[in-house]
């Protein structure tokens, strides 16, 4: 049996809903594959959608910061945007550690993410193969919106992944 672990941005219903389908899929393509879901916003909906699915097991982690808005407004507040990814970013290497003893006692032998930073990250200090999925990634998405040094970091993350697949919409770089 293969273990997959499939990082979920926490950013809203849209990554945890696409890849339901996704996983839906690898596991009807293949019976030796089971999925373990790295995610925490939308888990109670992900572990309805896989109740009945024995191959699923769920890990309750926070994979990423996604936007953070202005009250009562669709628009970023740049600064408290800055602070929240700030502290994600200080926190990372401990957090990088954890997914590390995960994905050994777990033996995983893929990532898969949409589009979590923290999976593509541990999987690369592993030598795990990851895939990339998703219209954008959050250096793209933060693009003007909080400091150079913060991009750069997400940056070189996202550089780590072995594939990526760019759904529609993208504008990332290659």
């Amino acid at each position: 049996m293969k273990t997959l672990a499939y990082y979920i941005s926490d950013y809203g219903y849209g990554h945890a809903t696409r890849s339901t389908a996704i996983i839906r899929e690898l596991l009807k393509q293949n019976e030796a594959v089971q999925v373990i879901i790295c995610h925490s916003f939308a888990l109670g909906f992900l572990q309805q959608s896989f109740k009945h699915e024995p191959r699923v097991t769920f890990r309750e982690v926070a994979t990423d910061v996604g936007y953070v808005l202005q009250e009562n407004s669709l628009e970023p507040d740049a600064k408290r945007l800055n602070n929240t990814v700030s502290s994600y970013v200080s926190e990372f290497s401990t957090k990088l550690n954890q997914e590390m003893c995960f994905m050994k006692e777990k033996n995983v032998s893929f990532v898969i993410s949409d589009i979590s930073p923290l999976g593509i990250s541990s999987a690369a200090a592993l030598n795990i193969p990851s895939f990339g999925l998703s219209n954008f990634t959050w250096y793209t998405a933060y693009e003007g919106l909080i400091e150079e040094h913060l991009l750069s970091f997400l940056h070189e993350q996202y550089k780590q992944m072995t594939y990526h697949f760019s759904l529609a919409c993208s504008n990332e770089p290659h």
